[in-house]
């Protein structure tokens, strides 16, 4: 009998010196030392690596292993398909060994991605973080959020225990790089084991899997730092991330431009109050501040921040974990900006120059506990929170020359408690228990010394919050098709209270109470199958709002009837690639911060108000089509993201100018706002450059209309991205990282032909990374910016950093050397676009100064 191999790409027969066939003997692709691909020897010696599009790749060797035999590498020849080898077995005892192999670089497994760490750690990556941003198919923003794919992953585990949350960013910021072999990504993953076969999800998750010797050990870091010009860093945490018992704590001070508040950011925080229909209780005042330059904290913030924070996890038992966590943060914060503004209105311009040194005290405190008991017969899970926070901003403004100084405090709180019990039931169903209710104030006091906006100068809110949301869900499946109908109920209680110069009368203060009640009946439906996925939602809501202001004789209520259908469909085209199309209606209707008649005093120079004799609310219509492409083998991936919306409104601003003073209005006027976006990214390995590669285009055009001076009028502005940025690493000593972007901005008002206002921005970023020892590291950061409006200079800023480390390995302990802003750029310019709006804003920088770290890990 004869073996047919004409469908294979490489086969052949392992066997001993006697001729015996050998089975389950190892046998490896290679490629240049790293195994790309493996299999094993049958029963009979035989192997093979069947012709797919995944081992098409180019390999170098073949690689036979057997216990008690010695390893045989050959060479892959182009032409040869078939390789027969004979192990010699070894003629001498062997002594204890360990036996490490080195895994592929990435591997795939159904719905799970494994990427070795080790294959993509450089000696100069300190953290997690700094290894994420390689891997291909993840972006990690500045702020620390994580996506997968051009999807935001929704849990980070350690070990397989979610220890963080959302506040996952102290974790990839903290755990060292060396500390993990392997980062596995869950696509679809569904963490409740109770609705594992029941209620299928499309959530993206990350585990990064430790090594043994970082699981056994309590860990460290000392960081001593002291720079010039008043500079400093310092942090000190301890870990201990064992099977049964997690901690990871934190005490860091820093006066060096870095925003402690990143690491205790919740990364999901929006995703979750949109799935709960709750509007957060957000201060309405604010000091008028520009946004921040698309720039390197360490250049332009001016703090001196203290972050104190401790997460603990205990296993009670494997399905049963108690989590407690808390924070601390305080920060003092200085800026100096000052801004020429343009507001365009039909052939006119209103021009007005301000200078601005603010001074920002934020203090955040929070505690949170979490009981999880995760079993498949059922779930349940208590989040109890408690939030407060205080801050204080100054700011000294001079407007045309005219002095005004500002000054704002605010005291929000919050305490909320989330509940969830599941309960799986015979014949493939649950019911779901969920339970959240919030209580939370937001006090605000602005003060202005002189009066600007006549004659006010004091202005006094206090806006009191409860809210609650409770489901009963009933999930069944059949083999393909799941079902799930869930009744819930939104309660949502807000009062305005305020006061300008503590004058509630004509029209200068609110005492409004409002009161908003969903009930939403929400049957949805998907069928799943190897190749397609189809979900439909089909919620029928009945929405009662009513508001009443005794101030203004007000007492209003209005009830309605919303249907919201959502389709979504995923076709997969083979293991890795799909596309995906949704469409979703959705209605979303005013809130009490958008519902108050008496005028609220929002900065020195802005006052608003709101027409209650409506309710405002908008109707969208979003369509969305994507595509993903994916060759793991080859680490190669291809995202495309196209979505286009419609969105109806019945209310629009008004906005009226006089002088650099705004007043805003909502008139009862149908308006509609029209927005396209598409994006697109790839990113790929390149093995014989060892050369990760990623590219990214955006397009984002948005139709918008707008009242000013009682004048309605059209915009359509429009924003390109173009990005692309190469890591290669050349040898063992030298790496080299570089990446570019281009942004132009483009605002043209439809009505008239009053020219286009436009915007470059163009930024380009260098790191060079040299190794002339094992133990020293040398950096050089370079970055060059180029800005471009019409109706100003160009402005170009180059941005030098280096920074020499000397490991000393033995003693576990580190002394590094920064050097900031070699340049000694002190001054940066920037310039905004939005549909009537053109400002050109100037930053004072922190400029050059130097640092020493002394490092210590114990």
């Amino acid at each position: 009998m004869s073996n047919v191999f004409s469908q294979d790409y490489i086969h052949g027969k392992v066997t001993d010196s006697l001729r015996n066939p050998i089975a389950f003997a190892n046998v490896a692709l290679m490629n240049n030392g790293v195994i790309m691909s493996y299999t094993q020897s049958n029963k009979n010696g035989l192997y093979t690596f069947k012709k797919t599009e995944e081992n098409s790749l180019r390999y170098t060797h073949l690689q036979f292993t057997f216990v008690g035999f010695e390893k045989i590498t050959l060479p892959i020849i182009e032409a040869q398909k078939q390789y027969n080898v004979v192990l010699k077995s070894t003629d001498h005892v062997l002594k204890e060994v360990i036996v490490k192999s080195r895994p592929a670089p990435i591997q795939k497994r159904g719905d799970t991605t494994n990427f070795d760490f080790a294959f993509y750690k450089a000696p100069q990556d300190r953290s997690v973080e700094d290894v994420l941003k390689k891997i291909p198919g993840i972006e990690v923003t500045p702020a620390g959020k994580i996506s997968y794919n051009g999807k935001s992953i929704t849990s980070f585990f350690i070990d397989g225990d979610n220890l963080l949350d959302d506040k996952y960013a102290l974790g990839t910021k903290t755990i060292p790089s060396g500390m993990v072999d392997t980062l596995q990504v869950f696509e679809n993953h569904q963490p409740i084991r109770a609705l594992s076969k029941i209620s299928p999800t499309d959530h993206v998750s990350l585990n990064i899997i430790l090594n043994p010797k970082a699981r056994i050990k309590i860990t460290g870091l000392a960081n001593l730092g002291l720079g010039t010009s008043e500079h400093a860093k310092e942090e000190v945490n301890l870990m201990s991330l064992k099977k049964g018992y997690k901690t990871l704590n934190l005490l860091k001070y820093n006066s060096d431009g870095y925003d402690l508040s990143k690491e205790i950011t919740a990364q999901n925080f929006g995703e979750m109050n949109n799935e709960l229909s709750r509007n957060l209780n957000y201060p309405l005042i604010d000091l008028n501040t520009i946004a921040i330059p698309y720039l390197n904290q360490n250049k332009y913030l001016f703090n001196r921040a203290f972050l104190s924070t401790t997460n603990q996890l205990f296993k009670l038992k494997e399905d049963i974990q108690l989590k407690f966590s808390g924070h601390y943060f305080k920060d003092s914060q200085r800026s100096n900006f000052s801004r020429l503004n343009q507001q365009i209105v039909l052939t006119d311009t209103i021009r007005f120059f301000e200078e601005q040194n603010q001074r920002y005290e934020p203090q955040k405190l929070e505690f949170r506990g979490d009981l999880t008991i995760n079993k498949k017969s059922g779930y349940f899970n208590n989040t109890l929170v408690f939030k407060n926070e205080r801050s204080n901003a100054l700011a000294l403004v001079f407007i045309n020359a005219e002095r005004v100084n500002q000054q704002l405090k605010t005291t929000p709180y919050e305490f909320y408690n989330e509940a969830k019990y599941i309960k799986a039931i015979p014949n493939n169903k649950a019911i779901e228990l969920f339970s959240f209710i919030s209580k939370s104030n937001n006090n605000q006091h602005l003060n202005l010394a002189p009066a600007v906006f006549n004659g006010y100068v004091l202005q006094q809110i206090s806006m009191p919050q409860l809210f609650t949301n409770n489901s009963l869900a009933l999930k069944v499946s059949n083999r393909n098709f799941f079902q799930e109908y869930k009744l819930s109920h939104t309660y949502d209680e807000k009062e305005i209270n305020s006061a300008i110069n503590g004058n509630y009368t004509d029209h200068l203060g609110n005492q409004l109470r409002w009161k908003y009640h969903r009930f939403q009946f929400n049957p949805s439906f998907n069928y799943i199958t190897e190749r397609i996925r189809v979900s439909l939602g089909l919620p029928l809501n009945y929405n009662n709002f009513s508001y009443r202001d005794d101030l203004y004789a007000r007492n209003q209520s209005y009830d309605q009837f919303v249907f919201e259908p959502k389709i979504a469909v995923k076709i997969n085209q083979g293991k890795e690639n799909k596309i995906t199309a949704q469409y979703q209606y959705k209605n979303n209707f005013a809130d009490a911060a958008t519902q108050y008649q008496g005028y609220i005093l929002l900065n020195y120079r802005t006052l608003n108000a709101y027409n209650p004799d409506f309710l405002s609310q908008s109707n969208t219509h979003n369509f969305s089509l994507g595509y993903n492409f994916s060759k793991s083998i080859r680490l190669f991936s291809i995202n495309v993201f196209g979505l286009y919306s419609i969105k109806e409104n019945n209310s629009i601003s008004q906005i009226s100018f006089s002088d650099f003073n705004q007043t805003t209005l909502q008139l009862p006027l149908i308006n509609y706002n029209r927005n396209l976006m598409f994006n697109g990214n790839t990113n790929k390995y390149i093995f014989d450059l060892k050369t990760t590669v990623k590219a990214n285009f955006t397009l984002q055009q948005l139709y918008s209309n707008q009242v000013l001076n009682n004048v309605l009028l059209p915009y359509r502005t429009t924003v390109y991205t173009f990005g692309a940025s190469t890591d290669t690493k050349f040898s063992d000593q030298v790496y080299l990282k570089y990446n570019a972007s281009y942004v132009p901005t483009r605002s043209k008002s439809t009505a008239f032909n009053s020219g286009t206002q436009e915007t470059k921005f163009i930024n380009q970023a260098m790191e060079l990374v040299i190794l002339p020892v094992s133990s020293v590291v040398f950096k050089l950061n370079l970055e060059h910016q180029h800005y471009k409006n019409t109706n100003s200079d160009a402005s170009n800023y180059l941005f030098l950093d280096a920074n020499l480390s000397w490991k000393f390995a033995k003693a576990k302990q580190e002394l590094r050397f920064s050097a900031i802003n070699l340049s000694n750029v002190k001054s940066y310019r920037t310039n905004y676009l939005s549909a009537y709006t053109s400002a050109s804003s100037t930053y004072q920088l922190l400029g050059r100064f130097f640092q020493v770290n002394y490092i210590f890990n114990f």
